[in-house]
């Protein structure tokens, strides 16, 4: 499957498969936990500059909380699979595009997390005792896989973008928050969450394309850094604190 040119009910069906591939085996299952775990907390300590500023909080906590995230989203997953068929046939196709961009989002994250996964395993690295820094930089040196991560660290600001464009449709949040309870009744709790989390987090930047650019050139510097060898371990950014 070409992921660029995929639908979203195609890349999402795609990511659900991931997931229960590994959930279907328990070693993987413990050492991808132990890989999320570890990313969730660094990147906390990466942005706690932006965790601290009530204008970029909830952003980072979007990602953080629900893309980012060591929690089973099995049920999110199984909650956007039965609503995309009618969200591409009833939304506009802006709203669709911008569906598509974060699964594709979620889809990458997904595959590269499993391959740090199994290269965790391939090295016999027991995921019982939590990761060191030098632990994890030589896994994900050892990877590869360079073009792939720039390529997803690009993607947020463009998700991002898109996020913050839908967040200007007239009544979109009004009618979020008002379907809450039919959400619920209707078993899409958690999507229903994700997509009012999503928009009222980006609505609230003030200044967005700094935070997007924040993001990626802390990422792409930490990357270099780790692909030539020079880095030995991650540490808060100067500004934080």
């Amino acid at each position: 499957m070409n992921l660029t040119s995929a639908s979203p009910s195609e890349l999402q069906r795609s990511v659900r498969q991931m997931r229960r591939m590994t959930t279907a085996n328990p070693e993987l299952l413990r050492c991808l936990i132990e890989i999320k775990s570890f990313q969730n907390n660094r990147l906390k300590m990466t942005y706690q500059d932006l965790l601290d500023n009530k204008d970029t909080q909830a952003a980072c906590r979007f990602f953080l909380d629900y893309l980012y995230t060591p929690r089973d989203l099995q049920d999110r997953d199984q909650q956007v699979e039965r609503v995309l068929p009618k969200a591409e046939k009833y939304l506009p196709q802006a709203a669709v595009q911008v569906l598509a961009k974060v699964i594709y989002m979620d889809h990458l994250a997904e595959e590269m997390d499993l391959k740090l996964a199994q290269k965790m395993m391939e090295l016999t690295i027991n995921p019982k005792v939590l990761l060191d820094e030098k632990t994890y930089i030589t896994l994900f040196r050892n990877t590869g896989e360079q073009t792939v991560r720039q390529q997803q660290v690009l993607l947020v600001p463009e998700v991002g973008r898109s996020l913050v464009k839908l967040t200007r449709v007239p009544l979109l949040s009004s009618v979020l928050r008002m379907t809450r309870g039919a959400a619920r009744k209707a078993e899409l709790e958690d999507f229903h969450d994700f997509l009012r989390a999503g928009l009222s987090a980006f609505a609230s930047l003030k200044r967005p394309e700094d935070f997007f650019q924040t993001i990626v050139d802390r990422e792409l510097a930490l990357m270099e850094a780790i692909f030539n060898g020079e880095l030995q371990g991650f540490q808060p950014h100067p500004t934080a604190g």
